[in-house]
């Protein structure tokens, strides 16, 4: 097997287990918090302590792994989760949830850029776009693929309430999802360390005494690039722009999902309910990323076009979810939006990559994931607020305005790129 297929698949293996893990406790983390007695706006300021967490520490934690080496900081990310798994198993506290959310903040931020920047300088190094279209089909469909399969698992393992039966010293039934989660972190963690090789380890420099003139000059050169990057080009920063917005909303959907749906049932729905949907958008995510390219060729080729397309009818079917008030219709329209989701997710990140210097990708890319976590934050809290008092749907209601507004922006590149330099954005 040559070396970017071999980089193709583990990138597709480890991605795949990493959000299969994720998906574990996707189904029952707004439950788990219900259970425990928060409010909607408790669980909406978890979730923004989570994004404010990742906010503060993903640019440096990107910088970290662009100069120490991918693999470090990725294995770093792995401790961090399972310790969050760890208390999150055990506790019966608020303040511990609390804490535990911060956690999986730091976690998520030292994971974001150095996980996928570590396959992605693996495959430029061959200076094929082609092959990095392929690597991000691949992994876009991975990702997806181990969440829906996780978030399966996640959704029936409450309902075996095996704990109960055990004897287990655990929390509650919900409990069991994240023992089984922490013991799959620490399995990753072991394979990642025997199996995958640092894309950078040849140039990553040691922390001593003696480098640190070295780091620092690496370091300012790293964030000089980046910085440069932003500044030159307009398609790098208007995609900053996007994943803001499509942050907001999508905080505003995933958090409060489950709450919906709790109302829908009146609280009889059985929680493995919950695992299905999850693996259905999950699914449908997958489905969408493997269309995507195929599907935007056969409409033209113009990625920037397709990206508005794909955004206005998101938009759209957030106003049309926010209506919904029966359980099938909503399942359908729910997994429905997630196939749009999908489809316009590796032709986004496609553009984005071939903005991005592999010097500075992992920077790059946690710049990205900060821009994401903003929007979240923001959404978290807004979204929290307005759900209390205007209810979920109207907070959906927001969100698509937001989504609709933005796709505009994919259409102002497109006409920029047209008036400055007559091309096209065809690949």
């Amino acid at each position: 097997m040559d070396k970017i297929k071999k980089s193709i698949l583990q990138a597709c293996l480890f991605q795949g287990w990493h959000w299969f893990i994720v998906g574990l406790i996707i189904p029952i983390l707004a439950l788990f918090q219900l259970e425990r007695g928060l409010s909607l706006i408790q669980i909406g300021l978890n979730m923004a302590m989570y994004g404010g967490t990742v906010i503060i520490l993903e640019i440096p934690s990107g910088i970290l792994a662009d100069f120490v080496g991918q693999k470090k900081v990725y294995v770093l990310s792995v401790f961090i989760n399972s310790l969050t798994m760890l208390i999150l198993m055990l506790t019966t506290e608020t303040v511990w949830i609390f804490l535990a959310f911060i956690l999986m903040g730091a976690g998520r931020a030292f994971a974001s850029g150095s996980l996928e920047s570590i396959f992605l300088n693996k495959i430029s190094a061959s200076e094929n776009n082609k092959d990095m279209d392929k690597l991000i089909s691949y992994t876009q469909f991975a990702i997806p693929v181990g969440l829906a399969l996780g978030a399966l698992l996640g959704g029936f393992l409450p309902d075996l309430h095996i704990t109960k039966i055990l004897l287990l010293p655990l929390s509650d039934f919900y409990a069991l999802n994240f023992f089984i989660a922490m013991l799959f972190n620490i399995v990753i963690a072991g394979l990642f360390i025997l199996y995958v090789s640092d894309s950078q380890e040849n140039s990553a420099l040691p922390l001593s005494s003696s480098t640190n003139l070295d780091i620092t000059k690496k370091s300012d050169s790293i964030v000089a690039l980046a910085i440069r990057t932003i500044k030159n080009s307009p398609i790098f920063f208007i995609i900053m722009l996007t994943t803001l917005a499509w942050g907001f909303a999508f905080s505003g959907l995933e958090t409060f999902w489950q709450p919906r749906v709790f109302q829908i049932t009146r609280g009889t729905g059985s929680i493995f309910i919950y695992g299905l949907l999850t693996n259905g958008y999950f699914l449908a995510g997958a489905l969408g990323s493997l269309i995507s390219w195929p599907l935007c060729k056969l409409l033209g080729n113009k990625p920037f076009i397709f990206l508005f397309s794909q955004r206005t009818i998101l938009g759209a079917m957030f106003f049309v979810l926010s209506g919904i008030t029966g359980l099938g219709w909503f399942s359908a329209v729910y997994i429905v939006l997630f196939l749009f989701n999908g489809i316009s997710s590796p032709v986004e990140m496609s553009v984005l990559n071939r903005e991005i210097p592999s010097e500075s990708r992992a920077t790059l890319l946690s710049v990205i994931s900060f821009i994401l976590q903003a929007g979240g934050l923001t959404g978290a809290l807004i979204g929290g607020f307005l759900s209390e008092v205007k209810g979920i749907g109207f907070t959906w209601k927001i969100g698509a305005v937001i989504l609709i507004i933005s796709s505009i922006l994919y259409l102002w590149i497109y006409k920029k790129s047209k008036a400055v330099t007559g091309a096209t954005d065809e690949f």
